[in-house]
């Protein structure tokens, strides 16, 4: 699925949540509740693509990090030096 029909799918999803709120109210929680609910939902995709870009980004970097800190340990040297 391309991000902009990704986008277009939870935009869609949102406002028949909104459009189930105004066509009909049988709950006891609150209008403003159940919006604040769906902003809420519709966030948590969003900070897990961007948190997944960022990864894919410094991916390379973060193993030739881990590969340091395993050859400076074996060599009993400070951790963080090779890090930079």
């Amino acid at each position: 699925m391309s991000s902009g029909s990704r986008v277009a799918a939870e935009k869609s999803c949102f406002a028949q949540i909104s459009q189930a709120l105004v066509d009909t109210f049988v709950t006891a929680i609150e209008r403003e509740d159940i919006e604040a609910l769906a902003g809420a939902l519709y966030k948590i995709p969003k900070t897990v693509e961007k948190f997944a870009e960022r990864y894919i980004l410094f991916s390379d970097r973060l193993r030739r990090c881990r590969l340091r800190v395993a050859r400076d340990d074996a060599r009993k040297r400070p951790l963080m030096s090779s890090c930079r």
